[in-house]
């Protein structure tokens, strides 16, 4: 019985040392295979580039926060556990090395030992919303980013967006070696140890000036509790081309501190100040100040108050080809502060200083309580202004009306004062966000009906009904009058149609809107493209029955169905035609329901 046990067990082994054989024989067999590969044939040089173009596309893959499928920053990293010989060639090479997250510093100090002594990109952005990342000490994060900036001398593009945190800011300041910075060119720091943390520390961005960057380009600061005194160095400015500064902490400077900042930047070509409230000292005579002059600025962006605005805008001098954009957050009562805003558009919109021609592109948009996303939509529409300037060359105006708690009377007031500085017929462009509930189409019509040179509208929020009696009155229909003649491009944001008719009798609001687009083209006002973007109960069947009336037709795609979460206007109370003083609304009234 023991023999044969043994026996059995024998040749249990010779099969099993027999499989072993074998495997030994296939990873052979595979080795050999893989050498005839077309990718093992490619010089270690072609693969070195396939493998940094890898890297790259998982870089900027997750940095766009909106796909769903984006690749993991550091995935690349597979190309190192395919085998030994990539994984040798990975390490060796140093630019694969060069972009270094800081999260932990154990791989910070790897990184920095592989990248050797090349330029780095050192950032956080994608760590900084990880989980792993927010359970991290305080201690911790600062380890990591000092040992990034111990090679401060070799640091090319510095982004760092810190969560705020206080603890650890000691160990910061006394942890920190004053270190050269020659090669930066790119800085973003974001809600970097600002207010909450202790006031007498010396900013990073301060350090990083002090530092004498040879060729500083761009530079980003956002939620920082920074004043214009710690960036004053010169040296390190003088070849500064972009610069963003968000400043939501008290400020008590005066203006010729922050002029002096950009006075030392020349070369600025996009300035975007945000929250700046730089104090103007009633004992001091601002026309003493010199002005600034920045004479390669392509775009300036500036949130804040009228009048701060106002006193800034006035020491800058910039081509009148620049884009200028602006939002006002105001002080109390909008309609009160209506008389700092008149000089403003009309310095802007006149061209003043800048030998009477006017500028190409200038957006103003008033931010009252209440208001939703607003840089957001700011965002959006300045991409669409950008989009037809390419197109057109000559004189560009636009306003923006955002959802504001205000009565469409005080909107009158306020559109009536401000463009009372500006040729009415001139203003090209008009972007209108959701109505107030208490608003009535026959007072903005009222309001627009100057503005007889519009081209193209963006109507953003609205009802498919409101937009009819906006471009169309049952009025217009015995006259050749058509309201906004000029008007060839209508772009519908998050317009909602009826989802059916409420008898089968009725004609859809659909096909009213196609009726009245077919009556301007016959009177030879055509509205020649329409842009549906994300609007409510569409079918593509509908779509394509609205191509007949337009020339062109862009339409997203995206069929969504319900009603969207906007203000609603009221319905109009009864209206007596024979008793409406259509002198005095320029024939405007309510189509019967």
């Amino acid at each position: 019985m023991d023999t044969s046990i043994s026996e059995h067990m024998l040749v249990i082994s010779s099969q099993e040392a027999e499989i072993l054989k074998h495997q030994h024989a296939i990873a052979d067999i595979r080795i050999e295979l893989n050498k005839l590969a077309p990718i093992s044939r490619l010089p270690p040089e072609i693969l070195l580039e396939v493998f940094i173009i890898y890297a790259d596309i998982c870089r900027l893959s997750a940095r766009n926060l909106a796909r769903k499928d984006k690749i993991p920053r550091n995935a690349w990293l597979r190309v190192t556990h395919i085998c030994h010989a990539w994984r040798t060639l990975a390490i060796s090479y140093s630019r694969l090395w060069t972009h270094i997250d800081i999260l932990r510093s154990d791989a910070v100090k790897e990184w920095l030992h592989r990248s050797k002594s090349l330029p780095l990109d050192v950032s956080n952005a994608s760590a900084s919303s990880s989980t792993t990342f927010g359970r991290l000490p305080a201690a911790r994060r600062i380890e990591a980013l000092l040992l990034a900036l111990q090679e401060s001398h070799r640091i090319r593009n510095l982004e760092i967006r810190y969560p705020r945190f206080a603890v650890g800011y000691e160990t910061f300041e006394l942890a920190w070696q004053q270190r050269r910075t020659t090669m930066l060119r790119s800085v973003v720091l974001t809600t970097h140890f600002d207010w909450y943390g202790p006031k007498g520390g010396t900013p990073i961005v301060t350090r990083l000036l002090r530092g004498m960057p040879e060729r500083l380009e761009r530079l980003e600061l956002t939620d920082s509790y920074l004043l214009c005194k710690d960036l004053m160095y010169p040296d390190a400015l003088k070849f500064l081309k972009q610069c963003k500064w968000t400043s939501r902490g008290p400020w008590a400077e005066t203006l010729p501190e922050l002029l002096g900042v950009l006075g030392a930047s020349p070369l600025l070509e996009v300035l975007h100040l945000q929250d700046m409230e730089p104090g103007v000292d009633p004992m001091r005579d601002m026309s003493l100040v010199p002005v600034v002059r920045l004479p390669n600025l392509r775009t300036l962006w500036l949130g804040s108050r009228p009048l701060p605005t106002l006193t800034l805008l006035s020491k800058l001098s910039f081509p009148h080809t620049a884009t200028v954009e602006m939002k006002f957050t105001p002080d109390g009562n909008l309609p009160s502060q209506l008389e700092s805003l008149r000089p403003l558009v009309a310095k802007c919109l006149t061209g003043a200083g800048t030998g009477g021609q006017y500028f190409p592109m200038v957006t103003f948009s008033v931010e009252g309580r209440g208001c939703d996303n607003v840089d957001f939509r700011l965002w959006k529409t300045a991409q669409s202004y950008r989009a037809i300037q390419e197109q057109n060359s000559d004189l560009l105006m636009s306003f923006d009306i955002y959802e504001v708690f205000l009565t469409w009377s005080q909107w009158v007031t306020i559109l009536q004062s401000v463009l009372g500085s500006v040729d009415i017929p001139h203003v090209r462009i008009l972007h209108i966000g959701a109505m107030h509930r208490y608003a009535f189409i026959t007072d903005f019509r009222l309001a627009l009906s100057g503005m007889s040179g519009m081209e193209v509208l963006h109507v953003t929020g609205w009802t498919s009904r409101e937009l009819l009696r906006l471009i169309y009155t049952r009025k217009e229909q015995h006259s050749e009058h058509v309201f906004l003649p000029n008007l060839r491009t209508i772009h519908l944001h998050n317009v909602s149609f009826p989802h059916h008719p409420r008898q089968e009798s009725d004609v859809t609001e659909l096909g009213y809107l196609m009726e009245r687009l077919q009556t301007r083209r016959d009177r030879g006002s055509p509205v020649e493209t329409l842009v549906l973007d994300r609007c409510y109960n569409l079918t593509p069947e509908d779509v394509e029955t609205m191509r007949e009336t337009v020339r062109e037709l862009c339409w997203d795609g995206v069929e969504e169905m319900g009603d969207p979460v906007v203000w609603r206007p009221p319905e109009p109370d009864e209206f007596d035609e024979d008793d409406a003083d259509w002198d005095a609304v320029n024939e405007i009234e309510f189509d019967d329901d």
